[in-house]
C-alpha cells in the first residue's frame, strides 16, 4: 500500500489519524557501548528496567493456584457470581459485563472514530 504524497520513503514519518505528520523516531544508539542492540532493543545485562522484583513470587503463586482450581471448582465460583448478579450486586453486575463483554469503550473513543469515517468519506467522494 502507498503512503500518501510527501511520505517519507525511509519510513522515518508517517501520516496520523488527524491528516497531520508524525514523527517517529528511533531509539539512541548512543555509541559503541550503547546497551542498546542495532534495532534499539535493550541488550541482555543493561543496569536499568529490571523488571518486576515480585513477578516470580506471582508467577508462582499463579501456578500454585491454576494447579489447585478444578475447572468443577471455577464453574461454581462462576454461578455465585451470576447469582449475585442477579440479586443487584452491582460490583458483581460489573465484573460479570466486564468479563463477558470487555471493559466499555470510552464515549471520546467513538466521538473519534466517527470523525475518521466522515474523513474517509469526503476522500472517497472528492477521488
Amino acid at each position: 500500500m502507498a503512503g500518501p504524497a510527501g511520505a517519507d520513503p525511509g519510513g522515518d514519518h508517517s501520516i496520523g489519524w488527524n491528516g497531520r505528520e508524525v514523527g517517529m523516531t528511533r531509539p539512541s544508539l548512543n555509541g559503541p557501548k550503547s546497551e542498546r542492540d542495532p534495532h534499539g532493543r535493550f541488550r541482555p545485562g543493561n543496569r536499568g528496567g529490571t523488571g518486576n522484583p515480585l513477578a516470580g513470587q506471582v508467577n508462582r503463586l499463579r501456578v500454585k493456584m491454576l494447579a489447585t482450581v478444578t475447572p468443577s471448582d471455577l464453574a461454581k465460583v462462576i454461578r455465585k457470581l451470576v447469582k449475585l448478579a442477579q440479586n443487584g450486586d452491582l460490583g458483581a453486575i460489573k465484573l460479570l459485563f466486564d468479563r463477558l463483554f470487555g471493559e466499555p469503550v470510552p464515549l471520546d473513543l467513538i466521538e473519534r472514530l466517527d470523525q475518521v469515517e466522515k474523513m474517509l468519506g469526503r476522500m472517497e467522494v472528492s477521488t
